[in-house]
Protein backbone atom coordinates (compact mmCIF):
# COMPACT_ATOMS: atom_id res chain seq x y z
CA UNK A 1 0.00 0.00 0.00
CA UNK A 2 3.04 2.56 0.85
CA UNK A 3 3.17 2.58 -3.48
CA UNK A 4 -0.33 3.34 -4.12
CA UNK A 5 -0.67 5.95 -1.60
CA UNK A 6 1.85 8.41 -2.89
CA UNK A 7 0.68 8.26 -6.78
CA UNK A 8 -2.03 10.62 -7.30
CA UNK A 9 0.26 12.98 -5.36
CA UNK A 10 2.97 12.38 -7.54
CA UNK A 11 0.86 12.19 -11.14
CA UNK A 12 -0.31 16.18 -10.04
CA UNK A 13 3.30 16.83 -10.33
CA UNK A 14 3.90 15.23 -13.66
CA UNK A 15 3.36 17.00 -17.12
CA UNK A 16 0.38 16.72 -18.73
CA UNK A 17 1.88 13.87 -21.37
CA UNK A 18 3.09 11.68 -18.82
CA UNK A 19 0.80 9.24 -17.94
CA UNK A 20 1.43 6.39 -14.91
CA UNK A 21 -0.32 3.28 -13.82
CA UNK A 22 0.50 0.40 -11.92
CA UNK A 23 1.02 -2.63 -13.79
CA UNK A 24 1.66 -5.45 -11.95
CA UNK A 25 1.29 -5.24 -7.72
CA UNK A 26 2.32 -8.39 -5.91
CA UNK A 27 1.94 -7.00 -2.31
CA UNK A 28 -1.76 -7.95 -2.40
CA UNK A 29 -1.06 -11.48 -3.08
CA UNK A 30 1.86 -11.45 -0.61
CA UNK A 31 -0.08 -10.81 2.34
CA UNK A 32 -2.51 -12.97 1.49
CA UNK A 33 0.33 -15.33 1.44
CA UNK A 34 1.78 -14.36 5.21
CA UNK A 35 -1.93 -14.56 6.18
CA UNK A 36 -2.31 -17.72 4.96
CA UNK A 37 1.10 -19.49 6.55
CA UNK A 38 0.48 -17.48 9.93
CA UNK A 39 -2.99 -19.53 10.03
CA UNK A 40 -1.35 -22.66 9.47
CA UNK A 41 1.32 -22.05 11.93
CA UNK A 42 -1.07 -21.63 14.60
CA UNK A 43 -3.31 -24.53 13.54
CA UNK A 44 -0.05 -26.69 13.64
CA UNK A 45 1.10 -25.14 17.35
CA UNK A 46 -2.69 -26.30 18.44
CA UNK A 47 -2.82 -29.57 16.99
CA UNK A 48 0.79 -30.32 18.17
CA UNK A 49 -0.48 -29.47 21.78
CA UNK A 50 -3.55 -31.41 21.63
CA UNK A 51 -1.61 -34.77 20.10
CA UNK A 52 0.31 -34.22 23.65
CA UNK A 53 -2.40 -33.83 26.37
CA UNK A 54 -3.89 -37.11 24.43
CA UNK A 55 0.02 -38.86 24.30
CA UNK A 56 0.72 -37.45 28.08
CA UNK A 57 -3.04 -37.68 29.53
CA UNK A 58 -1.26 -34.77 31.99
CA UNK A 59 -1.81 -31.21 31.70
CA UNK A 60 1.16 -30.35 34.12
CA UNK A 61 3.32 -32.58 31.92
CA UNK A 62 1.96 -30.96 29.01
CA UNK A 63 2.84 -27.42 29.63
CA UNK A 64 6.71 -26.96 29.40
CA UNK A 65 6.50 -28.64 25.77
CA UNK A 66 3.48 -26.58 24.73
CA UNK A 67 5.70 -23.70 25.77
CA UNK A 68 9.00 -24.61 24.16
CA UNK A 69 7.35 -24.68 20.94
CA UNK A 70 6.71 -21.36 20.07
CA UNK A 71 9.85 -20.24 21.69
CA UNK A 72 12.12 -22.48 19.75
CA UNK A 73 10.53 -21.19 16.58
CA UNK A 74 11.12 -17.57 17.25
CA UNK A 75 14.99 -19.00 18.20
CA UNK A 76 14.51 -20.32 15.07
CA UNK A 77 14.05 -17.67 12.90
CA UNK A 78 16.44 -15.11 14.98
CA UNK A 79 19.11 -17.29 14.17
CA UNK A 80 17.98 -17.07 10.34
Amino acid sequence: MRLKEPLPVLRTQMPASVESETFFARSDGIRESVTHVKFTLVLTLCVVVLMLFLRLHNVSAMVIPSLELPLSLVRTFAVM
